[in-house]
């Protein structure tokens, strides 16, 4: 990803189990999780806290979250909050 800054502050990995499955479709979760996992980085300064990956598996299913400690969407782009996982969508 040469894309992403030289200096990031690192991605933590927290599961809950050893193993989970899901039956998901490979080249759509891995580019949703590379997407997501490359704003995390991109969008966090190196001496922001890592970025945390979980994964929970429960009765209903597979969760997975990604918590960055960036910057984050700005509260005056509410109304750009529908349209943030369009595809091409970039806030200025």
């Amino acid at each position: 990803m040469a894309f992403i800054k030289e200096h990031v502050p690192g991605i933590r990995f927290e599961s809950v189990r050893e193993t989970c499955q899901a039956f998901v479709g490979a080249e759509q979760i891995q580019t949703v999780l590379k997407n997501l996992l490359a704003n995390a980085l991109k969008y966090s300064n190196a001496e922001n806290d890592p970025v945390e990956i979980r994964i929970n598996t429960t009765d209903t299913g597979t969760h997975i979250e990604i918590q960055d400690h960036g910057q984050g969407v700005p509260e005056e782009a509410g109304l750009v909050l529908d349209l943030i996982f369009e595809p091409f969508y970039r806030n200025d």
